[in-house]
């Protein structure tokens, strides 16, 4: 019947004798409030079945029964009918034919919300005490539990408790109600309603955004789902939360650089955002990230996703570079590091490829692998890998240019036995020729007579304890690297190599007004090494990644200084060298000193005894070694050893430190144009060069040819003997691996034929 005439009926109900109760059925909520509003009058009273209920707890219907038994007054009952849902059908129906059999004082009218189909009984006379207002069926809203493990804030519109269910669905405008509650929809396996349980962050992120679906629950704990929750808020979705964190859904590539200062909750959205929209910037992030299961496993994958490479596939090299790129910033995960160096074993010899130079336990790792597989490795071949692996090593083993085939020989195989860690018979043989011949008094110049002829204008000087020419090629590189130009010497040490012996040319730079710069790092090193560097400790050349590093530490502070104007120029210079292959060879003369323990047995007083090995050179009042035995008593080397005279104890540099100039002007000097050759008459040129520089040469044809200073500043000149034929010849200039100047010509005529024109 109509909303109406449904309120005659119950009008005449009232004011009729009747002791029994009445059921009035809406369809809606909004006749359910207009008949509160029509009949919320007066004596009336509209009861709430939710005030027979404890804190979240179930209907007490017998309390509610017995307190309307007992009631005279005009009373109007809601929410029993949705209450009796909640248990089941049959709770309902039987609810609510017992209560049309029950005596009351005076009136009870039942208002049920939706139960016209429950209210169709075969007793007539029950059919008489029923009144359904017509009407448009509102949609029962879904119910929602939501436990009270998670935060109440999280959700819209929520009730409070069990007992609040009825009013929240007579009352609901929305198609969801979520009800804070202790209860789960087990304890109501019979009810009519849509009940779902939510006891996880996750659910309700699905329902806010379907994208949720793509991601699997376990790469999230309660916690960070929750905080996902919470950036979302009410309107927000993924791709707003992501864009929000980190600029843009489709550079998240870039964001990993800013990874490692994320707080914890950060780190993990950057890895949802990943996994939903992953990187098309990134191969190697993008391998890493689908097969990550949990944020607890990204970064372990970040690490060691390039071990299921080939290191000869085609896209090694790109996937090596980016995942290096993203390991820059992830130095201090230092665990990772670890466990990496220990799985990158199962690589074997091919283990050096799978490294990099970022960390101390790689770079540990390189230099023990080309310990064990030194033999295994071409020289060629090893200094490819370390090009890529581990470029400063690389450029330590790198040729320097000597301008003496003896000397460049000398180092370079000196240099590669210290980082495979072996020695050559014959290169101890050649180390022992030297030390009879002792040619190194012919080799080497002093360094006293070129040091007073460096300029020492706006200069400071850098006294390098310990830092022998092995050096020279790294600091070229360095220098590259810095934008540093260098011009480089070297000399002969004082014997004994001990540096109360080999300062004086500090004296002269301090007389000269220039700050002295006393660098005793190396020299610490070689005397003092730590624990993870005291040969008696490792026999790997571990200290060798420290040394390296300091170099290049003061190197930077050099551009910094000369940058800033606070020099002109930086002056560095070595006291004395040092030796390696003296400790690794562990040889005792038969010669015991009396003065135990000095200079790790390399020198020792003239007085000690008359009788001296060949290969040991008087100087000084000391007997000094220049092979690679000690004196009988030497208390053994830490690290490294000097006092001796090898080539690397003796040889010292010197290098003269500028800012490198963007272009050097470089030419050939007019007045060298009219040289002939033939068999009697070679080549020969001369370079205006507009830096002083003892390092430079040409090459022409494959060939080097040195660049000799001469006695005119900035004139050099050059000496090709085996040009005898005529010709044009198109020749580059380099100081050490810089390409100063190429495509520079020069034209040679014959003898017989007229004059040379050098172009």
């Amino acid at each position: 019947m109509t909303q109406q005439d449904a309120f005659g009926r119950i009008e005449n109900y009232l004011r009729s004798d009747k002791r029994i109760p009445y059921i009035v059925n809406v369809q809606n909520r909004a006749d359910l409030v207009a008949l509160k509003e029509h009949f919320g009058v007066g004596r009336n009273e509209f009861w709430k079945a939710s005030e027979f209920c404890n804190s979240d707890k179930n209907l007490k219907l017998e309390d509610l029964l017995y307190a309307l038994s007992e009631s005279d007054g005009v009373v109007f009952l809601t929410e029993l009918s949705s209450f009796l849902k909640l248990e089941s059908e049959l709770d309902l129906k039987k609810g609510l034919k017992d209560l049309l059999f029950k005596s009351v004082k005076n009136k009870l009218v039942i208002i049920t919300y939706q139960c016209a189909k429950q209210l169709q009984f075969s007793d007539p006379r029950m059919s008489t005490q029923v009144v359904f207002i017509d009407g448009e069926v509102d949609e029962i809203p879904r119910i929602t539990f939501v436990t009270k493990n998670l935060l109440r804030s999280a959700f819209p519109n929520i009730y409070d408790g069990i007992e609040n269910l009825a009013s929240a669905i007579e009352g609901a405008e929305s198609s969801e109600v979520f009800i804070y509650t202790e209860m789960s929809r087990n304890n109501y396996p019979l009810t009519m309603y849509s009940i779902r349980d939510l006891s996880r962050y996750y659910d309700i992120l699905v329902d806010r955004d379907r994208t949720t679906r793509q991601l699997l629950e376990k790469f999230g704990t309660q916690e960070q789902w929750c905080y996902a929750l919470n950036q979302m808020g009410q309107e927000k979705s993924w791709a707003n939360i992501i864009d929000d964190a980190f600029g843009n859904t489709t550079n998240l590539a870039y964001a990993i650089n800013n990874y490692v200062q994320f707080d914890s909750n950060r780190k993990w959205l950057y890895y949802i955002g990943l996994k939903l929209y992953g990187t098309r910037d990134n191969e190697y992030l993008k391998k890493a990230i689908s097969e990550s299961q949990s944020i607890d496993d990204f970064v372990t994958l970040l690490f060691r996703v390039i071990l299921q490479y080939d290191r000869k596939a085609k896209n090694y090299n790109a996937l090596y570079d980016e995942r290096k790129a993203i390991l820059t910033n992830f130095r201090q995960y230092v665990n990772e590091t670890t466990e990496y160096c220990k799985v990158v074993e199962t690589k074997g010899q091919e283990a050096i490829f799978y490294l990099t130079d970022l960390t101390q336990p790689e770079k540990e790792k390189i230099l023990m692998l080309i310990d064990r597989y030194a033999y295994d490795f071409e020289r060629d071949e090893l200094l490819k890998i370390l090009i890529k692996v581990y470029p400063d090593l690389y450029s330590y083993l790198l040729p320097y240019r000597f301008r003496n085939d003896v000397l460049e020989k000398y180092f370079q195989t000196y240099k590669y036995q210290k980082v495979i860690n072996k020695l050559y018979p014959e290169f101890i043989e050649e180390v022992n020729k030297h030390a009879i011949d002792r040619d190194f008094i012919t080799l080497l110049k002093t360094r006293t007579s070129y040091v007073e002829q460096i300029d020492t204008t706006d200069s400071e000087l850098y006294f390098m304890d310990s830092m022998g020419v092995e050096y020279l090629s790294l600091i070229i590189e360095k220098c590259k690297e810095y934008g540093l130009s260098c011009n480089i010497s070297y000399f002969q040490a004082e014997l004994p190599t001990l540096t109360c012996f080999n300062k004086e040319f500090v004296d002269y730079f301090k007389s000269k007004g220039c700050k002295v710069n006393d660098i005793k790092d190396l020299d610490k090193i070689k005397h003092h090494g730590t624990d993870s560097f005291d040969y008696e400790n490792t026999k790997l050349p571990f200290y060798l990644i420290r040394e390296m590093e300091i170099i290049d530490d003061i190197l930077s502070k050099i551009k910094a200084k000369l940058s800033n104007d606070i020099c002109k120029k930086a002056v560095m210079i070595a006291d004395h060298g040092a030796s390696r292959l003296a400790v690794i060879k562990e040889t005792e003369n038969r010669w015991e000193m009396s003065s135990k323990g000095k200079h790790s047995g390399r020198c020792c007083p003239t007085t000690d005894f008359e009788d001296h090995p060949d290969v040991a050179t008087e100087e000084r009042g000391f007997w000094v070694l220049a092979n690679y035995d000690r004196f009988k008593g030497g208390r053994k080397a830490n690290v490294e050893v000097h006092g001796g005279a090898t080539l690397e104890e003796v040889t010292v540099p010197v290098i003269e430190f500028t800012i490198r100039r963007t272009e050097v002007e470089i030419f050939v000097v007019d007045t060298f144009k009219k040289i002939k050759v033939g068999r009697r008459k070679n080549a020969a040129i001369n370079l205006y060069i507009g830096e002083k520089r003892q390092d430079i040469y040409i090459q022409l044809n494959g060939k080097q040819y040195d660049v000799i200073p001469t006695t005119t500043d900035y004139i050099y000149t050059v000496d090709m003997a085996d040009i005898i034929k005529k010709g044009i010849y198109i020749f580059d200039v380099y100081a050490g691996s810089e390409m100063l100047a190429s495509g520079l010509s020069f034209e040679a005529q014959s003898m017989l034929g007229g004059e040379n024109q050098i172009l």
